[in-house]
């Protein structure tokens, strides 16, 4: 399922990131080693569970952001970001009134859609090294796209957890190869359109597959560690 998990690597690459653990603040420390867990957690069941691994990394990147440092808008404008057809509807039917009940009521999900997503825009990691030669097999990997990307798994995370609905059945297959280089499809699908298990999938509701969708966790997470490493003072020893 994670071909980039079977990778070979050298432990010393991890001597400068373990190295940082000292400069982190305790509380950044205890926040990273969750995410770690649960990123950990992931790995070991991808293989057998792959709609509990999508979870896992989803809560992963949940705890880097809930503890991420970052103002956010109004109840109002939140809801405009993260659901502009229902925003939109609401203020035709009801005005200003209805809009500001409606978001207030909302307001818990929205907040935590638009937190995920704007964590994880702002710690992008670099796309795949290896990548199919045709657009049409990759993701887009851009801040825009990647938004509207990341809303639609976290409504399939919201609707495993609180719906009992798994992730489209899709988006746990083991991704297909393409090209001489073995260059792995980035989406849910390469068709139109999917049936498999009795359901029914179009292209866009199957944005990204899990290997993908594991090498941006991944990245994301490093990224956040990285942000979270406090600048040696002089003369300590992590400064030497």
């Amino acid at each position: 399922m994670l071909p980039e998990v079977a990778a070979q690597g050298d432990l010393r690459d991890l001597i400068p990131r373990l190295s940082s653990i000292p400069t982190l603040g305790r509380e950044d420390c205890i926040e990273l080693v969750r995410a770690a867990r649960l990123y950990q957690d992931a790995l070991w069941v991808a293989e057998s569970v792959p709609n509990l691994a999508w979870l896992l990394l989803v809560s992963a990147l949940e705890t880097g952001a809930n503890h991420w440092k970052r103002s956010w808008g109004t109840p109002v404008g939140n809801l405009q970001a993260a659901m502009p057809d229902l925003a939109k509807r609401v203020q035709d039917v009801g005005g200003d009134d209805l809009m500001a009940f409606v978001a207030k009521k909302l307001s818990h999900l929205v907040k935590s859609t638009e937190k995920f997503v704007a964590f994880v825009v702002e710690h992008l990691p670099a796309p795949p090294a290896v990548r199919p030669e045709s657009p049409g097999y990759q993701v887009e990997w851009t801040a825009a796209n990647m938004e509207s990307v990341l809303r639609i798994v976290y409504g399939y995370r919201s609707e495993a957890l609180h719906g009992g609905t798994p992730f489209p059945a899709p988006m746990c297959l083991p991704a297909s190869r393409v090209d001489a280089d073995g260059a792995l499809v980035e989406l849910g699908t390469e068709a139109l359109a999917v049936t498999t298990e009795g359901g029914y999938w179009v292209a866009k509701d199957l944005p990204i597959n899990l290997p993908t969708f594991h090498h941006l966790a991944r990245g994301a997470l490093l990224r956040w560690w990285d942000s979270l490493v406090l600048p040696a003072e002089p003369g300590s020893p992590a400064s030497a």
